[in-house]
């Protein structure tokens, strides 16, 4: 039986609970960070600055605290610590890195008296929140313009399905001075991770800015932040993608975190960055039987992905020319090596019975067997689909290795 994801507090207030980050057991102490990933955490900050000054950018961090340390208050009897992570990384930052970074949690508890800032049935800030954490970083960025004040912008009390299960109200801005100066370029129709979207403004002061963002980059927000630049980009990431801000070269970089994501410690170097991301979606999308045409289409201008070659690929594969599409693939993606990346286009392979070009790719990219927990990988991929003859192909391919995976 699964526990909800959820606990009761006062007044009808839902809040958080039994996720993969332990939220409450953050919030009451039970999971503090040890000093070496407070290390690590510092040393990723100082990173991404030494990366934004090489391309002349002002790198910003804004941390959005969890609703359970907004509305503490409304939470059931719990005996919530201070010294959650989100305290201790403040406590540990040098001073460059503290000038750069933003929790805005007495802005939020302040900005109660205008109304909801959080939703009591969702875990998100509504645009009021989204409003006060705008403003709190117009503070100290000077090269963002600050809103309306907020008490002047219009929000109007409606009823929304949380994410927590249950329907409640929310505030939603019913005006925005942004909205009426933006245009939405390019949206990759990626969901969550992996999404991209680009906009432009027609009144802006700087040349670029590049937002990595979770859900809290409410339209409301990134809105905001948008009107101040020619282009906005937002990429949905819990990572900084280096190369994209080699490639543009912003004058603002903003990472937006989430309090309750701080125990996954950053690994900018590490995970595939925006384009893999979103090519792994893409191929998802081509094993759950998406057409080119779905794939490809962009209601509000130009898609992304002929951006880095994958248009290409998808034709060649779409031509049942499995080999040159592998070709472009690998070429468009720069793969020297086996990584997440490769093995789901081998899966893509396989799933359309193609299997001897989907080993050979496999190989290729590996430059001599995959490991065995790769193989383990294929082999259960191959069992769901009850497809004997691919895994004979494969037993006569790995030998010892698939023996190995069958075991497993």
């Amino acid at each position: 039986m699964s526990l909800k994801k959820y606990i009761n507090g006062k007044d009808d207030w839902l809040f958080l609970a039994n996720d993969s980050n332990n939220v409450i057991a953050q919030h009451v102490g039970e999971i503090p960070l040890p000093t070496s990933d407070l290390d690590l955490w510092n040393s990723e900050f100082e990173t991404r600055h030494e990366v934004c000054n090489a391309v002349g950018a002002k790198y910003f961090c804004m941390v959005t605290p969890d609703k359970h340390a907004v509305y503490s208050d409304k939470l059931p009897e719990l005996r919530t610590n201070g010294q959650r992570p989100v305290v201790q990384l403040i406590n540990s930052q040098s001073e460059r890195v503290r000038k750069s970074f933003c929790y805005p949690l007495d802005e939020l508890k302040h900005g109660r008296k205008h109304g909801l800032v959080y939703a009591p049935t969702d875990t998100h800030w509504t645009d009021l929140g989204a409003a006060i954490g705008y403003e709190a970083m117009c503070c100290e960025v000077p090269m963002l313009q600050t809103g309306n004040k907020i008490g002047d912008i219009q929000f109007s009390k409606t009823t929304m399905e949380g994410d927590l299960g249950m329907a409640g109200p929310t505030l939603a801005a019913t005006s925005s001075l942004a909205t009426k100066t933006l245009k939405l370029l390019a949206d990759n129709k990626i969901e969550n991770i992996g999404q991209l979207k680009q906009y432009a403004s027609e009144k802006a002061c700087a040349n670029c800015c590049i937002i990595f963002g979770n859900s809290f980059s409410s339209a409301y927000f990134i809105n905001q932040v948008a009107r101040n630049f020619e282009k906005t980009i937002f990429v949905f990431s819990a990572n900084v993608d280096y190369e994209l801000i080699l490639r543009e070269k912003p004058s603002l970089v903003i990472h937006q975190l989430t309090e309750r994501f701080l125990v996954r410690l950053p690994r900018d170097r590490m995970h595939m960055n925006f384009k893999e991301r979103a090519t792994v979606k893409v191929i998802d999308k081509i094993l759950n039987g998406y057409s080119q045409a779905q794939i490809l289409a962009c209601d509000t201008g130009p898609s992304i992905l002929p951006e880095f070659g994958m248009i290409e690929a998808l034709n060649a594969f779409r031509a049942h020319n499995y080999q040159e599409a592998s070709r472009r693939f690998q070429q468009a993606n720069q793969l020297d090596g086996m990584n997440a990346l490769a093995f789901s286009w081998s899966l893509a392979l396989a799933e359309f019975d193609q299997l001897k070009e989907s080993i050979s790719f496999l190989i290729r990219a590996k430059e001599g067997f995959p490991d065995r927990n790769l193989v383990v990988k294929f082999v259960r991929f191959l069992i769901r689909q009850g497809n004997m003859n691919g895994l004979h192909l494969v037993r006569d391919t790995f030998g010892q290795n698939f023996d190995r995976a069958g075991d497993e």
